[in-house]
């Protein structure tokens, strides 16, 4: 059996057959769209459950949508494009990747301050903030990845993906100021976050801010084994294994997907999913009580008493008989 090539050199000569290449790309847009259906999830049941109009509610709905972004801009490898189309991708990816990071962070600051001040409104005081500096970094990362060309087309299939330089450190400084440095910086700075929380969560023998632990927490798993085996090749050319760098980046693609999961299954969305049903079941039972009522009241209107002249009457009749 023939082992997989060990240098990834996308832009000098290909290592996958063109029809590797596209099998590859389209089980890694499978990732992105369990991500995209996890996104939708959490945005219905913040809606469904009204926790819209809460600040963690809205901080939700923004992880949400930016992670929605970034999936979404991996249709671009998966569809025929022109060469042009691929700076679309690439603003996308650029949005979508720096607010997933942003807001990941938010959570980690919400989380801290929270603790640090024994407070719960922490969202509510911060969300604006929150807000404005997510989309004027998102632009501007949107823009820069579309102006370094961060998309490339591969004219063998004609779709766009991100293209690894061979020599990572040396040359693809573009793929280390929009790719490598935020993310180190914001799974270093979450990381900081959590192990400070958790020191004082401890101390405080308490649960109470435990659902802004996750988010945080998810970034930085999603996120680890990308960087070190990014690490990896830039110290060790000859250390990269093609396999490990698709693993690690179908890894890191689930995020939308994981924050579903830890969403859906918190405390809170669990109780309010069953004091939903607790209230429709009631309202159901209300409603058959309502129907039964007015079906007895129907059948006593069909069969009214007769007046006193009209007994006296049958009754007269019946003794004739």
């Amino acid at each position: 059996m023939q082992n997989f090539p060990l240098k990834i050199a996308l832009n000098d000569s290909p290592e996958f057959t063109p029809d590797e290449t596209r099998d590859l790309l389209t089980a890694m847009w499978y990732v992105s769209l369990l991500s995209m259906m996890g996104c939708v999830f959490n945005a219905i049941t913040t809606f469904f459950l009204k926790l819209s109009t809460h600040g963690i509610g809205k901080m939700v709905l923004s992880i949400s949508l930016v992670d929605f972004i970034f999936s979404i801009s991996f249709i671009f490898s998966v569809i025929q494009v022109s060469e042009s189309s691929c700076n679309i991708g690439a603003f996308l990816w650029g949005f979508g990747f720096i607010g997933s990071l942003w807001w990941s962070c938010c959570f980690a600051h919400c989380l801290f301050h929270s603790v640090k001040y024994e407070t719960s409104d922490t969202p509510d005081k911060f969300i604006r903030k929150y807000w404005s500096i997510s989309v004027i970094v998102g632009i501007i990362w949107a823009s820069s990845s579309a102006y370094a060309r961060w998309w490339k087309l591969d004219p063998r299939i004609g779709v766009c993906y991100q293209q690894m330089q061979k020599h990572y450190a040396k040359d693809g400084w573009t793929q280390t100021v929009l790719f490598a440095v935020p993310l180190l910086l914001a799974v270093g700075y979450c990381s900081g976050c959590y192990v400070m929380v958790i020191k004082k969560l401890r101390k405080m023998n308490s649960r109470k801010f435990i659902e802004l632990i996750i988010y945080p927490l998810i970034l930085v798993a999603c996120a680890f084994p990308l960087i070190v085996q990014r690490l990896i090749y830039c110290a060790c050319d000859d250390c990269e294994k093609i396999e490990h760098y698709w693993f690690t980046l179908a890894v890191y693609r689930c995020q939308g997907l994981f924050n579903a999961f830890a969403f859906g299954l918190s405390k809170r969305i669990l109780e309010g999913f069953k004091a939903k049903c607790a209230r429709s079941n009631m309202n159901s039972k209300k409603s058959s009580v309502y129907v039964s009522m007015d079906a007895s009241h129907l059948r006593k209107k069909k069969n009214p008493p007769l007046p006193n002249y009209l007994k006296d009457s049958q009754a007269s009749q019946d003794s004739a008989l």
